[in-house]
């Protein structure tokens, strides 16, 4: 038989050994290299069969980890959870979208005006993609976690607002790129950790998605200039609702403030739908009233020396200027009131501690007022729809006033009628804040004992234990605590 080598490529046994190139025709003649080596030109040796090795143990892993990867990209129907599906899950476990309908339809039926920027036609839309991205994957399970935690809606395996974060937190790991929806995702996943009041990832989700900001250039205003009137418009409210919440954040934890308004606010020019031009009107009021602060008097607002804290003074001063009973929006109306209030009491604080004799002391009872006046004007969902956040603030509220009751001589509470008013007052501003569905335990167990001592001060109605046990109903051992507290007093 004849083997063309230069068609066959196949090389003498000597070339083949030696690994060099063999020029011979056929087997039948003896190739150059052999000739030149004055060595016998065969073709004995049996050629081996083609194809592939067996796999390294590094290579198996990484097949594993790109199969790992594509299911969630692309997962087989066979992976998704539907509604007759097993109720136990594992973080591994995929989830289909169509089942956070339900949350999402709270979420715009209650949250979208808090967290505007988020498009809910698109949202919905992608609710129905079986095979979501790992992008959109996070972001929607992140808007759903955070929902839920928001307005302590009720949880069922496997969508649990836990269940929801270990997913984002997959999903994200996939995710090498900055993205406007990233972004979105670690600011979801902030207000999810701060309402359930962890404060480190909370911190770091928060960092995350100012990070994200600045990756796209969103705090320069030559980066809007290729954008479309629509895209600019969005960026900008992303980038100042950012602002509005850092800002928030800093002024409770003493966290430093890293945004700055760098860029022009959003606009009311070509705004045609009347809707979103009332929002929009609400939301410039909620940018300026965190803008009024600028960074370095929330940076020290908490510790101020006497100049910073003449500073403080000014700027509440222009805080308290802007007028929310004018907003159409109650959620809108409710949020910018509570924190003006909220800003006046911090301030009022400061100023005790810091022994100004200007300080009112009937100036806590005012606040609470205020508030007891607008909440019998709005829905009580437009408190709810802040969450923890708006729980917190009344709480940090209703402790000033416990101070001025509990700070005075006890003989007076009867005869002093600020005492007795703030007393009765301090009564109801608690019944109210424990009517709230949001749950915000931080607050609630640091000043609980010293609310009880000032309202106990006189009496306690049944309608107040009432209350306390509502809020204590799911732990046992904390409603214990409040009748040891009651019968010790």
């Amino acid at each position: 038989m004849v083997n063309n080598a230069s068609s066959a490529h196949r090389a003498c046994d000597g070339c083949y050994v030696r690994k060099i190139r063999c020029d011979g025709e056929n087997e039948n003649s003896s190739c150059g290299p052999c000739q030149r080596a004055k060595i016998s030109c065969t073709y004995t040796h049996v050629r081996k069969i083609g194809g592939p090795r067996r796999p390294k143990q590094k290579t198996l892993k990484a097949i594993a980890d790109t199969s790992r990867a594509i299911t969630v990209v692309s997962p087989p129907p066979s992976l998704l959870l539907s509604s007759s599906s097993s109720s136990s899950s594992s973080s591994s476990t995929i989830i289909d979208l169509e089942q956070l309908k339900p949350i999402i339809d709270a979420y715009g039926e209650k949250l979208k005006l808090v967290w505007p920027v988020v498009d809910i036609t698109m949202l919905y839309a992608r609710l129905s993609d079986p095979y979501p991205t790992n992008e959109i994957y996070a972001l929607v399970t992140a808007i759903a976690a955070a929902t839920i935690s928001q307005l302590h809606l009720p949880e069922s395996a496997p969508v649990t607002a836990n269940h929801l974060v270990s997913e984002v937190m997959r999903a994200k790991a996939l995710m090498p790129v900055v993205t406007v929806n990233t972004i979105l995702t670690s600011y979801f996943l902030h207000t999810y950790f701060s309402n359930e009041r962890n404060n480190s990832s909370a911190f770091m989700s928060l960092r995350e998605a100012v990070s994200g900001l600045h990756a796209l250039g969103l705090h320069r205003e030559d980066t809007y200039l290729m954008m479309t009137p629509g895209q600019e418009q969005r960026m900008r409210k992303l980038y100042y609702m950012m602002i509005v919440t850092e800002r928030g954040y800093s002024l409770q934890y003493e966290m430093p403030v890293i945004l700055e308004p760098s860029i022009g606010l959003p606009s009311l020019d070509g705004i045609q739908d009347q809707n979103e031009r009332v929002f929009m009107t609400g939301f410039l009021n909620l940018i300026h009233l965190f803008l009024k602060p600028d960074k370095n008097t929330i940076d020290t607002w908490k510790r101020p020396d006497h100049a910073c804290m003449e500073n403080i003074q000014r700027t509440v001063e222009q805080v308290m200027q802007i007028n929310p009973l004018l907003l159409a929006h109650e959620s809108q109306k409710v949020d910018i009131f509570v924190t003006q209030r909220w800003m006046q009491i911090l301030t009022w604080q400061l100023a005790v501690l810091k022994g100004n004799g200007n300080v009112s002391i009937d100036f806590p009872a005012s606040a609470v007022k205020n508030i007891m006046e607008i909440g019998m004007t709005v829905d009580i969902e437009a408190f709810e729809a802040h969450g923890p956040e708006m729980k917190f603030k009344l709480y940090e509220i209703s402790s000033a006033l416990a101070d001025v009751v509990l700070c005075s001589p006890q003989a007076s509470h009867d005869r002093n009628p600020i005492i007795s008013t703030s007393r009765d007052l301090l009564h109801h501003f608690i019944l109210f804040i424990s009517s709230l569905k949001s749950t915000e335990p931080r607050a609630r167990d640091r000043i609980f004992g010293k609310l009880l001592k000032a309202v106990n001060s006189h009496s306690v109605s049944n309608d107040f234990l009432l209350a306390y046990d509502e809020c204590y109903e799911n732990n046992h051992r904390e409603t214990v605590r409040v009748m040891q507290l009651l019968d010790s007093i």
